[in-house]
């Protein structure tokens, strides 16, 4: 325990007590708060209480709409958005930058996002209590705590989201100037904690791991003080700091009012001081328990003339009854349970909480009248209504947390460069005004916003002013450079793929081209061979196969047919060519056939061809019909 001063210590200490006298009847209104979203109801009252005939039934009306209106505002990450004079806007957008992946990784730090339990609290309670402590002065009372090492290299700031119950604010004309906070913690929390505290402390060497303590924080513009229970400060001495660590944002309340419970004014105010969920929850216990009592009564009647039970029967799975004649089993159908009355008070009790906090339209309820899809978007927009003060103000809670954590670094001369972005004191400007956007977006919601924007950059409107205004794009210069280097990157791969393509194109018409010039070159070849005697030998430096015949009228030259059918059809087509020019005579003499091929030329009846035509020929003489064929002399008749 370190020395201190004991007019300060007093001072603090009465000072703390009075501030949890003035919030008193707050905090019995926050217990109410806190009751309704755990439905934590009891039918104290009734004198069917603790009995099993009470069916104890909250009603979860207020939860839902308190969860429903979270989760409609944590559906979007905060944008932030930064004016400071004296800098350009690279700059600018560099900080914005910096601060949102701040943001992201104090989040990650604390395992869970930050504005999640800002959001709710600002929803149950109205007010927002975020404490801010430099990670170099945390580590000094955790100096063995690895685990303060490894958080300090995430975030130089720890953010922590404390709940308003515990929690009493001083406020005047410049804003917070007083700050108490009491809350139950176990010791082993204190002892791991404050353990540099605590180890010149011997008061406190009995006290087990699993005992309450009460934790009590003050903070006044100049001194703080840290103590348990009611015993002497663990600590009491000036923080040096340019202001109290803590930010607290009222939501929807007001100053205008003297009472702090009447400064208050959360999501379920009108609920909590009608005692309309009490009502409810009140309302379907009875019903419930009316449905179980009734309901499991008797529901036939049985008419006799004898004393006599019903004698009921069994045979294996069928189950009858014996009755006398005149005996009779009726159903009791004129048994109501629920009687209109109620059920009509049931329906304006909904209503009345309906119209206390938000309509179920603005969490996708759909009434029972057909809408068209315009008409259930505008429904659901108006319903959100109740949420633009959480919104506005959430977000100006989040601004005001981050510029105290800034102005702290700055008069601490901080200094972070890990985890991918950079934090100076000595760049961040005196005069930086941050603005936290908390939109409530829904997809279908996002693709109208793009369509709007589409429409008014038809008209004209700046690039930037709509990706600023609509779409919700600060760093809107980081977006074109992205925008700028996506789209000379597709035209670098293009015009690549189009030099790939060109280049394969050109290989295959120039070898297209080299096979066309080599067949050509053998065709003149063959023919200057023929025209110079047939000789089959070398021509232009190219030997000609197949006996000085050329490369088109050598059998087996085409892919697909045999000697023997290439032959076959060089003969017809000479016969052919005979007719056409009239130069075919009777005794006409027929190609000479190789002996080789001579025997693999299929003819009409499995016979070899020995002279004259083929058999396929004989129709193809004039006027012969397709019935001619050749005589034995070879004379077509």
């Amino acid at each position: 325990m370190k020395l201190f001063d004991r007019n300060v210590w007093d001072e603090i200490k009465g000072h703390a007590q009075d501030l949890k006298m003035i919030h008193d009847v707050r905090d019995k209104e926050f217990d109410e708060y806190e009751k309704m979203y755990l439905m934590d109801f009891k039918a104290e009252n009734s004198r069917y209480s603790g009995q099993d005939i009470m069916k104890l039934t909250p009603s979860p009306s207020a939860r839902n709409k308190v969860l429903n209106a979270c989760r409609l505002m944590m559906s979007q990450e905060p944008v932030f958005d930064i004016t400071a004079g004296g800098i350009d806007q690279e700059k600018v957008e560099t900080i914005e930058k910096n601060i949102s992946r701040w943001w992201e990784q104090a989040g990650r730090a604390a395992r869970r996002p930050l504005h999640y339990d800002m959001i709710l609290s600002a929803m149950l309670y109205d007010e927002m209590h975020t404490a801010i402590t430099i990670m170099d002065d945390y580590k000094v009372f955790n100096k063995n705590d690895k685990r303060a090492e490894r958080v300090s290299k995430i975030t130089p700031i720890l953010f922590q989201s404390w709940n308003p119950r515990e929690g009493y604010p001083e406020f005047d004309e410049l804003g917070l100037c007083a700050y108490y906070r009491e809350t139950k913690v176990r010791w082993s929390y204190v002892a791991q904690k404050y353990k540099e505290l605590l180890k010149d402390n011997y008061s406190y060497v009995n006290k087990k791991v699993t005992d309450s303590v009460a934790l009590k924080i003050f903070y006044d513009l100049q001194h703080y003080a840290i103590w348990l229970d009611n015993d002497e400060p663990l600590i009491c001495e000036e923080h040096n700091l340019p202001c109290i660590p803590i930010d607290v944002t009222l939501v929807n309340g007001s100053s205008f009012f003297e009472k702090e419970e009447d400064r208050r004014q959360p999501l379920l105010f009108s609920v909590m001081r009608s005692h309309l969920w009490e009502r409810e929850s009140l309302l379907y216990t009875v019903l419930y328990s009316l449905l179980f009592t009734l309901g499991v009564t008797p529901t036939f009647v049985y008419k006799t003339d004898t004393e006599d039970d019903l004698n009921q029967q069994n045979d294996g799975a069928i189950t009858y009854y014996k009755m006398r004649k005149g005996d009779t089993l009726e159903s009791l159908d004129s048994k109501q349970v629920l009687p209109p009355e109620v059920q009509r008070l049931s329906e304006i009790t909904g209503d009345l909480i309906d119209e206390s906090t938000m309509y179920s339209t603005a969490f996708g309820e759909k009434n029972g009248n057909s809408q068209t899809f315009s008409e259930t978007s505008l429904l659901q927009q108006a319903a959100r209504l109740p949420l633009i003060g959480p919104q506005r103000l959430g977000g100006f809670g989040i601004s005001s947390t981050i510029e105290m954590a800034l102005a702290m670094m700055k008069e601490r001369c901080v200094k972070f460069d890990k985890n991918g972005y950079t934090i100076k004191a000595s760049e961040i400007p005196d005069d930086i005004e941050i603005k936290a956007k908390l939109d409530v977006i829904l997809p279908q919601e996002k693709l109208q916003l793009v369509n709007v924007g589409l429409q008014m950059q038809k008209l004209g409107m700046p690039d930037e002013y709509i990706q600023s205004n609509l779409l919700g794009i600060t760093n809107t210069k980081e977006i074109r450079s992205q925008f700028v280097k996506q789209q000379a990157e597709s035209a670098m791969i293009q015009y690549k793929l189009n030099r790939k393509v060109n280049k394969l194109q050109q290989a295959d018409q120039q070898e297209e081209q080299a096979k066309a010039q080599r067949l050509q070159a053998a065709i003149e070849a063959a023919r200057r061979a023929e025209s110079e005697g047939g000789n089959p030998a070398i021509a232009g430096g190219q030997e000609v196969p197949y006996g000085g015949q050329t490369p088109l009228q050598a059998p087996g030259t085409v892919p697909g047919m045999t000697q023997g059918q290439m032959l076959e059809a060089d003969m017809m087509q000479q016969g052919l060519n005979a007719m056409d020019t009239g130069q075919f005579a009777e005794n006409t003499p027929m190609p000479e056939v190789p002996p080789e091929v001579a025997g693999a030329m299929p003819m009409p009846g499995g016979a070899g061809m020995e002279g004259g035509l083929p058999g396929a020929m004989g129709g193809m003489i004039p006027g012969q019909g397709l019935a001619g064929t050749p005589d034995q002399e070879g004379v077509m008749r």
